[in-house]
């Protein structure tokens, strides 16, 4: 745990955990609009935006790259923020739930990226058999 520790101190050291934050949302979110932009047929108001990741264009690998890199790069910013909770005499229960709850958010995240959704296809062939 502490050689684990150190290296987040160093990390922290190079660039502060605010940081991380605002750079995962930066790049997820831009690569998210850049996928929009790449995918003429998308409609917001009728198909999902995990969606985006199965487009057989440019977009559907900038879409899942951006959401895999803004899941990884935002798990030191909630490491930072639980850290910054703690100097801040936050009780410790709800401060460790809360880091962890964000970092399984985080890989989840990630995880959409990872993985085309085939739900869409399930749901449409379940409502095709009633």
């Amino acid at each position: 745990m502490k050689k684990i520790n150190n290296f987040i101190d160093k990390v922290f050291n190079l660039v502060s955990g605010g940081i991380y934050g605002l750079i995962s949302m930066a790049i997820g979110v831009s690569f998210i609009f850049i996928s929009i932009s790449q995918s003429p047929g998308f409609n917001m108001a009728e198909d999902t935006v995990s969606s985006l990741g199965i487009v057989p264009r440019f977009g559907g690998i900038l879409f899942n790259i951006g959401l895999i890199l803004a899941g990884i790069i935002a798990i030191p910013f909630f490491l930072y923020l639980g850290r910054s909770l703690k100097r801040d005499g936050f009780i410790d229960i709800i401060r460790i739930l809360a880091v962890i709850i964000s970092i399984i958010a985080c890989i989840s995240l990630s995880m959409v990226g990872c993985f085309p959704p085939i739900v869409d296809y399930i749901v449409s062939f379940t409502e095709f058999l009633h």
